[in-house]
């Protein structure tokens, strides 16, 4: 029994030293700043993200996701450091405390529930029950929340703290990027308050409002866009959708415009500024005008593509190509007249809401055959050969208007695979 209270009482000893050391040397050491030891944890964590997504180990969106995890989980961190050291002024009276305590606390237990003469023990079921403690500690340790509770937790961060404009934009781009788009509208609104008007802010909420519109950008959207970029005429994200939504519209001339502002913008972003010139090509080639020339004539399209309306297929033989025959029922022609937009697109069966490719045209152009191809891509990676199936559609709009309104006539969509040289035939016979 002496051995086992000699053995006790150094045990307890132990634990106040492991315990009273780093209070020390935390009151001596104040000058250590522990918000940027989290951030360069998160710095690393983040470039092992960069490399696994460059190496092809995770996709864009998976890695899109995990840093928007990262940078709640970061946020999470730094606010229960400044909770923590608000509430540090009383640490003058935890050690002794702690002194005292510890041993008073731990014999008043032993007493309670101990057994003095059960000192001989069975170190198998001992060793089990700490493996089985340390199992269960490591496990709520090493898992991050999923982005559903960060996300939470970031809304009733919010509530409690409504002007954290930091707070509203990660909350925006979160929404964004799970496609909540109504909720990420919301944020958005929330942080053009807070932000005065900021050219970014109100291209991000442009882009998302567009994204609930199914991808157009008419209406509040277009004013949007005006207002940032009479804030800031450079602004990269705002040209490029001002110039995207007068393509659209087959305002060639007018999309030229805005992308030729925005092309010496991207010099440093080859792959952006390679893009933006084919872009520029095909709305010269819509205007009727030649194609612009470059300096670094290398990273210029060699040629105009075809004009979103023109019938042929993509030059690329091994890219996607729908040539779609549209005609509209005879009881319904006199629900229209000539000058009436017709609009031929394909959308994602899963995916984006956002047209693939859009072929406009006039009534008095039915029947007609167009063909929707990788050449008529808003972006990069929203082309029809980026999805295994597409959903082919055709619409009669009175208003022009690109977002579906009650009174226009539709056809039945027609889903079709996502392949070179595929058909669909579409008859427009019935109203919204």
């Amino acid at each position: 029994m002496v051995e086992f209270l000699m053995i006790a009482a150094a045990l307890v000893a132990l634990v106040l030293v492991m315990l009273l050391l780093p209070m020390r040397r935390k009151q001596l050491d104040n000058d250590v700043d522990q918000r940027a030891v989290n951030v360069a944890i998160a710095r690393d964590k983040l470039a092992e993200l960069k490399r696994e997504r460059d190496s092809g180990a995770i996709g864009a969106e998976e890695f899109e996701q995990a840093r928007l995890e990262l940078e709640m989980n970061l946020q999470e961190d730094v606010d229960l450091e400044e909770s923590a050291g608000s509430n540090s002024g009383g640490g003058r009276f935890v050690m002794p405390l702690v002194a005292v305590g510890v041993p008073l606390l731990a014999g008043l237990l032993y007493m309670k529930l101990g057994n003095l003469d059960a000192t001989d023990y069975t170190p198998g079921m001992a060793g089990a029950a700490m493996a089985a403690d340390h199992a269960g500690t490591a496990t709520a340790q090493g898992n991050m929340p999923p982005i559903e509770e960060a996300l939470a937790m970031l809304e009733k961060k919010l509530q409690e703290n409504p002007d954290n404009a930091e707070g509203w934009f990660m909350l925006a781009r979160t929404q964004m990027a799970l496609k909540n788009y109504p909720e990420a509208t919301k944020a958005l609104r929330r942080l053009r308050k807070l932000t005065n008007d900021d050219p970014a802010v109100l291209v991000r909420m442009a882009d998302s409002i567009a994204m609930e519109q199914g991808g157009a950008l008419q209406g509040e959207p277009v004013e949007l866009l005006k207002l940032a970029l009479q804030k800031d005429p450079d602004n990269v994200q705002g040209l490029w959708l001002m110039g995207m939504n007068e393509y659209q519209a087959q305002n060639g001339r007018q999309a030229l415009d805005y992308w030729t502002r925005l092309e010496p913008l991207l010099a440093s972003e080859p792959e952006s500024q390679q893009e933006i010139r084919g872009l520029m090509a095909r709305a010269a080639a819509m205007a009727g005008e030649p194609a612009p020339t470059f300096a670094k004539q290398k990273t210029a399209p060699q040629a105009a593509p075809a004009v979103v309306t023109k019938d042929t297929p993509s030059a690329d033989a091994s890219a996607a190509s729908i040539r779609v025959s549209v005609d509209l029922a005879p009881e319904l022609r006199a629900k229209v007249s000539p000058e009436d937009t017709v609009f031929i697109y394909a959308r994602a069966v899963s995916g984006p809401p956002m047209p693939l490719a859009v072929s406009r045209k006039q009534v008095k152009d039915l029947p007609l055959t167009v063909t929707l191809d990788d050449t008529m891509a808003m972006m990069p990676a929203m082309k029809i050969s980026a999805f295994p199936q597409v959903r082919v559609q055709a619409r009669v709009s009175k208003s022009g208007n690109a977002i579906t309104q009650p009174g226009d006539l539709l056809a039945h969509e027609q889903v079709v695979e996502a392949k070179p040289e595929q058909k669909a035939e579409l008859l427009i016979d019935h109203v919204k």
